[in-house]
C-alpha cells in the first residue's frame, strides 16, 4: 500500500486522527516541520498545544496564510528552509512532526544529510517524534524501518 493511498485531503485527516489518538497527554508544545497548509498544526493548536510551523514552499506558505486567515487562526508559521546547522539552536519541543520532508532532503541534499537532519531533529523532541516511517506504519500497518520511534536509540 502506498503512503498516500487516498486523496491528499483524506491523508491530512488521517494524519490528524492518528496524531491526536497517539499524542502524549503530557505534550504542551509542538513543532511541525514542512507544515504545508498548516491544517494539522492549527488543529493541534486548537487542542491547546503551543504550536509552531516551518514551511519552505512558497505555494504552501501562501496556502497556509489563506487557510489560517479564513479560519481566524493566529498561528505563526515561518517561511524558511531549516538547515541542519540550525537545528541545535532550536528550542526543545514536546512533539516534533516531520512528515513528507525526509525524501525531499534526500533528493536535494543526499541521503547522509537527510538522515543526519532526521537524527538531530529527533533529539529536539522531548516526548514524541512523528516522521514518515512511523506515520506510514500507523496509518497502513506497513512494515517500515524505525517504526518503534525509540528516541533513546538515537541520543
Amino acid at each position: 500500500m502506498s503512503y498516500q493511498s487516498v486523496e491528499r485531503s483524506q491523508g491530512t485527516i488521517q494524519n490528524i486522527q492518528m496524531i491526536q489518538n497517539s499524542l502524549n497527554p503530557d505534550a504542551r508544545t509542538v513543532l511541525d516541520i514542512g507544515c504545508n497548509e498548516s491544517i494539522l498544526t492549527a488543529h493541534l493548536e486548537n487542542l491547546g498545544l503551543i504550536a509552531a510551523g516551518i514551511e519552505g514552499s512558497n505555494k504552501a506558505i501562501n496556502d497556509s496564510r489563506t487557510f489560517l486567515a479564513s479560519n481566524k487562526n493566529n498561528l505563526k508559521v515561518e517561511h524558511r528552509l531549516l538547515k541542519l546547522e540550525e537545528i541545535e539552536s532550536l528550542p526543545d519541543y514536546d512533539v516534533i512532526i516531520f512528515n513528507s520532508v525526509h525524501h525531499q532532503l534526500v533528493k536535494n541534499s543526499g541521503i547522509e544529510y537527510a538522515n543526519q537532519f532526521l537524527i538531530e531533529l529527533a533529539k529536539k523532541a522531548k516526548l514524541q517524534f512523528y516522521f514518515q516511517p512511523c506515520t506510514i506504519h500507523l496509518k497502513h500497518g506497513t512494515k517500515m524501518p524505525f517504526i518503534e520511534n525509540d528516541m533513546n536509540g538515537i541520543r
